[in-house]
């Protein structure tokens, strides 16, 4: 995806770069350093940990360790390209075009690149004031960058704050108690990165500074290699197991944690590993922390973490492994075992994940032991966490995330279509609502043409949810996200190792998953199903449903035998089917019975 938006504006106004420099306050140390080791403690989620960055302020290759005793993570630059090691161990390369830009200004900023008048794109904004501190502002790209907002104490010169996006959000960076850390190096003692939008904050304090004329060795900032926790216990090339999806396009596996289960997990290429709550209480396990994020919606959530658990799909295990901690609703309907948890990223980077649809099976061979798949090879970049394709909607090319967790139609991220002047026409679809309770927002369903590398697939329901301040869809990094609603038709294999993920032929038997043709959602549980959504001029309002009416019947079934997840099913029905259903008006107390003809709502 061609970077744009932000990026463009910054660079119609590099006339300005003849403009006043930044302020060149504590350069000198800067440029005549080629390692510098920083050293000190780190806290997030309620923890307190160490930190450890590793620096070459020449070009700015990195490495950044925090180590919170039930888990530690890490980051680097090696130059060409920024890597990410998350809680498990393994790790991955950002290399995306977005994230290449997002790695160009991070490591710049870390190396102070205003100091060596390194190419560079300004703009001078108005002053501002924190209310203590007087600042000067310039909009400062560097070349293949991103821009970035810095805010410079107008009476020392030192560097205030540094603001940019990255994939969803602002990071914020506050630096603070400024010390000169021998031969004129000048470094902020004390720094906190806030994300206002998922309101989370990490602060830094450093203990020590210690700077070297001879350079760190290359391998320093190298990704590290992959973690020797994981394999196929029977020593067999690879391990099959069977999956269900309950007519939801969702995946899951049989899993077992710490020899006991097997619990119903779903794979998740756009997740990391979670334990639901219910089953944290069952297993007698503790989480530690409270970290906020978020997801699919706008609402934050608090999770904490477990550390040295291990897990068994079929075969395959993956031993000591760290695991968020969060509560699932039992949204897999009546009869199934509850979502017990998700198996996410830290699958995907220790084994080639094969899904095949035919047969209904997952098949875990680790990533060092595996070839190759079947089909058509796309390549698969990352900005964060999850892989991203090339693809295009309605002949517009752009990158797509590939979300097997996201198991309805399509999402159209909002900022990628309103530079391209395809919003307009996306709002005017049918009006549903995405996501749940206080994280949901109005969503418009259309229709159109999907392309997943050269994979067609015409007249797709799509999602467009404009542009939330927070969550997955307020990205301006990427064209959409597709998931296993796109998917669900093919065979595919997730191989990591090589980046790539294979996608075999279509199967001829499989349809298109039927959405919703009755105009009525319902929501809640125990049998107390309520409509929520009441489509204007759907057969559910022309039987005179409304919104907060208590449904106590669908399709001959009482709904205290049904989830709302149930009745959905119900309710997506074939095109002209005839369904009876009982409700109890919210401002009444007598049942009503009507029978609707269900019809397609999204031509």
């Amino acid at each position: 995806m061609r970077l744009c938006s932000a990026f463009v504006l910054v660079a119609i106004v590099a006339g300005s770069a003849r403009a006043a420099p930044l302020p060149q306050t504590g350069c000198a140390g800067w440029l005549h350093a080629s390692a510098i080791t920083l050293q000190g403690t780190v806290g997030d989620g309620g923890l307190k940990g160490k930190f450890l960055l590793r620096l070459d302020p020449r070009d700015g290759r990195n490495t950044t360790n925090r180590d919170f005793g039930v888990f530690s993570d890490g980051s680097g630059f090696d130059g060409n390209v920024e890597w990410s090691r998350d809680r498990s161990g393994a790790a991955h390369e950002l290399n995306a075009a977005a994230a290449r830009a997002i790695s160009t200004t991070e490591s710049w900023l870390l190396r102070r690149g205003w100091c060596r008048a390194d190419g560079m794109t300004l703009e001078p904004l108005p002053e501002e004031s924190d209310g203590r501190v007087a600042e000067r502002v310039w909009r400062a790209m560097p070349q293949g960058g991103i821009p970035a907002i810095l805010r410079f104490d107008r009476q020392t010169g030192l560097l205030h704050q540094a603001e940019y996006r990255i994939w969803g959000n602002r990071l914020i960076r506050h630096y603070d108690d400024w010390r000169d850390a021998g031969h004129g190096l000048m470094v902020a003692f004390s720094e906190r990165d806030e994300d206002p939008e998922d309101e989370d904050t990490q602060t830094i304090v450093l203990s020590s500074v210690r700077t070297t004329s001879s350079p760190f060795p290359p391998s320093i900032f190298a990704r590290p290699p992959r973690p020797r926790d994981y394999g196929i216990v029977t020593g067999a090339d690879s391990t099959t197991v069977p999956y269900e999806d309950d007519g939801a396009a969702r995946i899951y596996v049989p899993v077992s944690v710490d020899g006991k289960g097997p619990y119903a997990f779903e794979v998740d290429t756009g997740g990391h590993l979670i334990i639901g709550s219910d089953l944290a209480t069952e297993l007698a396990i503790s989480a530690v922390g409270r970290f906020a994020s978020t997801g699919a919606g706008t609402a934050i959530t608090q999770t904490g973490v477990v550390g040295n658990q291990d897990i068994r799909v079929g075969q395959a295990a993956i031993e000591r492994q760290v695991a968020k901690v969060r509560p699932f609703a039992n949204d897999r309907g009546t009869g199934k075992p509850p979502r017990a948890g998700l198996l996410g990223l830290e699958l995907f980077e220790r084994f080639a994940v094969q899904i095949d649809r035919g047969h209904k099976t997952v098949t875990l061979t680790p990533l060092e032991k595996f070839t190759g798949g079947h089909g058509v090879a796309l390549p698969i970049r990352f900005v964060e966490d999850a892989p991203l394709v090339s693809g295009a909607f309605d002949g517009h090319p752009g990158d797509f995330e590939v979300d097997s967790g996201n198991a309805g139609p399509t999402i159209i991220e909002g900022y990628w279509a309103h530079q391209l002047g395809l919003d307009a026409a996306l709002a005017t679809g049918l009006r549903w609502w995405a996501g749940s309770g206080s994280g949901g927002y109005q969503e418009w369903l259309s229709r159109g043409d999907l392309r997943l590398g050269p994979i067609q697939l015409p007249h797709q329901l799509v999602s467009y949810v404009g542009q939330p301040v927070r969550g997955s869809e307020s990205t301006r990094l990427q064209a959409g996200l597709a998931g296993e609603w796109s998917l669900r038709c093919f065979d595919t294999t997730y191989d990591y190792g090589h980046g790539i993920l294979w996608i075999g032929a279509r199967h001829r038997d499989c349809a298109e998953p039927p959405f919703d043709r009755s105009g009525l959602r319902v929501t809640g549980s125990g049998g107390a199903l309520l409509a929520s959504i009441v489509v204007p001029g759907s057969p559910a309002d022309l039987a005179g449903i409304t919104a907060g009416d208590r449904i106590t019947s669908v399709g001959g079934h009482d709904t205290s035998t049904l989830s709302a997840r149930d009745a959905g099913a119900l309710l997506s029905g074939p095109i002209g089917a005839r369904l009876r259903i009982v409700f109890v008006p919210k401002d009444g107390n007598q049942s009503r019975t009507a029978v609707i003809k269900l019809v397609e709502l999204v031509p």
